[in-house]
């Protein structure tokens, strides 16, 4: 991908990733060259059916995927200038937390119950100060913890801080993972469907609550989820993966209103409308291929009802149409060449 840097290069770039895990019954080829980039304050959403790639991308960028079985074979991850796929474990321990944080979509898995919240905030927040070379306190630590849960709109901040999770609904547990992601003054925020088993009201309020700490923080935030409306709600830019590729990528706005990847076609036409008038939910044919040994050319072609014999045998790329509008398909290369 090239990347414009006469302004200056973007916080996060993701430069030709591939990744491949080693199983019993051969390699997964999980990522097969992706290319992304976040600039500071952007919100950038990432969607895709289950199993695409969204959230081994995300750990991909904190360093959290194990090696072995983990390999990437090429690919950068760029993170103000910095290659965080080849920095040594002593740097990203300075990075995960103070520079980049990240919100996992299950609090109740990601919070010790035998300790209240109170506790394992102190204990990050601690931890994030040694990191950056400074001295904190338990009870400086307490008061830092009380005041970013009342930064997340958690009531009662000083009585909260002593509870149990089992004690607090999901959205409060929720509340208190972006809290603890938050503690440590991150610059980029990696949200892995932070609204999941969430009810509708509760949903809203946990999006309220992160477009406002962008605005109010300055935060760049990586939004990952299955669910079109949730990223329409917070994110400007969105990026659609299928099988380990980006295959679209467009402000949400245009995404919407002129998706041009067959897929994102089919996702979009696969919401349920309201007031619309149908016997029933459009659905795309198939299912995700088998990353140990994928479909030749374009991964979505087994699928896609406008597949061309090219879409068999190469690879599309993901190339500009449109001010800020790319998508990875031969329908449009195909469509530029019969207007010439």
């Amino acid at each position: 991908m090239t990347i414009d840097t006469a302004a200056g290069e973007p916080l996060l770039v993701i430069d030709d990733l591939r990744m491949q895990i080693d199983t019993f019954d051969g390699t997964l080829q999980v990522l097969d060259g992706i290319d992304l980039a976040v600039d500071r304050g952007e919100t950038l959403g990432i969607v895709g059916e289950t199993g695409c790639g969204k959230s081994v991308t995300a750990k991909s960028i904190l360093g959290l995927m194990p090696s072995p079985p983990v390999r990437y074979p090429t690919g950068q991850i760029r993170f103000a200038g910095r290659d965080l796929l080849r920095a040594p474990a002593k740097e990203m321990r300075r990075v995960r937390g103070l520079q980049i944080a990240m919100i996992f979509q299950d609090p109740m898995t990601y919070l010790n119950p035998v300790f209240s919240v109170g506790q394992q905030m102190i204990d990050a927040i601690i931890a994030h100060a040694r990191a950056a070379g400074e001295r904190m306190t338990k009870a400086r630590a307490r008061d830092r913890a009380v005041e970013m849960l009342a930064t997340v709109q958690l009531p009662n901040p000083e009585r909260q801080v002593d509870a149990y999770p089992h004690q607090l609904s999901g959205g409060m547990r929720q509340r208190v993972l972006i809290a603890m992601a938050l503690s440590g003054r991150p610059q980029l925020l990696i949200a892995d469907e932070p609204t999941t088993a969430l009810d509708v009201t509760i949903q809203a309020q946990i999006l309220n609550l992160i477009a406002g700490l962008v605005d109010e923080l300055g935060l760049a935030v990586v939004m990952i989820s299955h669910d079109l409306g949730v990223v329409a709600k917070v994110c400007r830019r969105v990026a659609v993966m299928y099988a380990g590729n980006v295959v679209e990528e467009a402000p949400v706005d245009r995404l919407f209103a002129a998706p041009q990847h067959p897929y994102t076609q089919g996702l979009l036409g696969a919401i349920p409308q309201v007031h619309a008038d149908v016997d029933g939910l459009a659905s795309i044919a198939g299912s995700i291929p088998n990353l140990i040994d994928p479909p030749p050319g374009c991964r979505f072609h087994p699928r896609c009802p406008k597949a061309m014999p090219v879409c068999r045998e190469r690879k599309p790329a993901l190339a500009a149409h449109a001010d800020g509008h790319r998508s990875a398909c031969w329908l449009h290369a195909a469509q530029s060449d019969t207007a010439a």
